[in-house]
């Protein structure tokens, strides 16, 4: 795991963000460090994550779906056009706990359907999402990540 560099607040604040049922979205620009702070939320919540889902390859609503499928362990197990429901289903069943995102930026319109309709069945799961732009979600907390401040040159 990379280390954790000039980000110890937002870990906090996104350890805080992270309650049942909530929904966060980790917002700022490319290379910012979204990814490397929810590794580290999930390093430290290890037993309450029930999915973390890398969205790089996703290029629409099934493709949400499917790498959300895969990242909990539940591919094979209902019909293509059953999955969406079969994942809300399931997180229904596993009570609270944390589903990670990341990379939802070129998916936001997607993942945005796709986070209301779990919720529907599974209302104390909670999200956390990484993103370069607002899904605009009910409920939406943003994190907003800037680039980090380089110290002043003293020499």
């Amino acid at each position: 795991m990379m280390k954790l560099v000039g980000r110890g607040t937002e870990l906090e604040q996104l350890l805080s963000m992270a309650t049942e049922g909530s929904i966060t979205t980790i917002l700022g620009p490319a290379g910012v460090g979204k990814t490397t702070l929810v590794d580290h939320f999930a390093h430290q919540t290890q037993a309450s994550i029930r999915g973390y889902a890398p969205l790089v390859s996703a290029r629409n609503y099934q493709g949400v779906v499917e790498a959300v499928a895969e990242a909990m362990g539940t591919v094979g197990r209902a019909g293509r056009n059953e999955l969406d429901r079969h994942i809300g289903r399931t997180l229904n069943r596993m009570g609270t706990g944390v589903v990670i995102l990341d990379n939802a930026e070129h998916v936001h319109a997607d993942v945005s359907v796709f986070v209301q309709r779990c919720r529907q069945t599974a209302p104390e799961i909670s999200w956390i999402i990484t993103s370069q732009v607002r899904l605009n979600l009910e409920g939406e907390h943003l994190l907003d990540l800037s680039p980090l401040r380089v110290p002043a040159d003293d020499t």
